[in-house]
């Protein structure tokens, strides 16, 4: 009879063994699928993730973690926006507590790259490094301030020195929570082909200054931010 046919039986058995294999396989790839995505911070690949600290940022006793994450904004991957992400731990679990961009690279390969030299946390405050490069003797030095009150994150200290080499350094230090300003001069002494001028010295001025408001950190773009005051002092922060 057919049915009892033994190569006919060895197929079926066969067949069945072939289907099993490729149940377990879709198992397997939607596993590895799930598990990936699980891996994510929050939707973003782990390798765009630059930076990442732990640290209490609103004084209840529990760490948060931040993220800074450098997202690809174009298709060649040359252009990138660098997000910041700070997850809070509830019942145990991660969740998303900010995100904001702070920053857009049009081109990572170009001399005007900017770059994290640091990131950590110091009394509830994030504490951000970042450096800038214009190109030739120019530069500039971040440090950012941020801390969570009144229901958001706020700017309250910022410290730039825009740099020349073979000349020297402005350097803006302010404090935005109690209004005290300083700007600085730092003569770099020259260089051995090009010796600064006696004339070329270390200047000092301090202002106070009453801030409406303090920066929002979702209003910050790096390089970009600065006022004025008594209608002729530029501070850059």
């Amino acid at each position: 009879m057919p049915q009892n046919n033994p190569l006919l039986l060895a197929l079926q058995k066969k067949r069945k063994g072939y289907v099993k294999l490729i149940i377990v396989f879709i198992f397997f790839v939607l596993l590895f699928s799930l598990t990936a995505k699980s891996q994510t911070v929050f939707g973003i690949p782990p390798e765009q993730v630059i930076y990442q600290i732990n640290g209490d940022l609103d004084k209840d006793g529990i760490d948060e973690t931040v993220y800074i994450c450098d997202v690809p904004a174009s298709k060649d991957g040359l252009a990138i926006t660098r997000q910041l992400l700070i997850a809070k731990t509830v019942k145990g679990k991660p969740q998303l507590w900010y995100k904001t961009a702070i920053d857009h690279i049009k081109n990572i390969n170009l001399p005007r790259n900017k770059t994290i030299d640091s990131l950590y946390i110091s009394r509830n405050c994030i504490v951000l490094k970042q450096e800038k490069f214009l190109g030739g003797r120019y530069a500039e030095e971040y440090t950012h301030r941020f801390r969570f009150q009144n229901g958001n994150w706020y700017l309250i200290g910022s410290k730039l020195r825009s740099i020349r080499n073979c000349y020297g350094a402005d350097v803006y230090e302010i404090n935005f929570s109690t209004g005290l300003i300083n700007i600085d001069f730092i003569p770099d002494g020259g260089c051995d082909d090009e010796p600064q001028a006696d004339s070329v010295v270390a200047t000092h001025r301090s202002f106070k200054h009453q801030f409406k408001s303090l920066p929002l950190l979702n209003n910050l773009k790096m390089g970009e931010n600065n006022f004025v005051i008594s209608g002729k002092q530029s501070c850059y922060y």
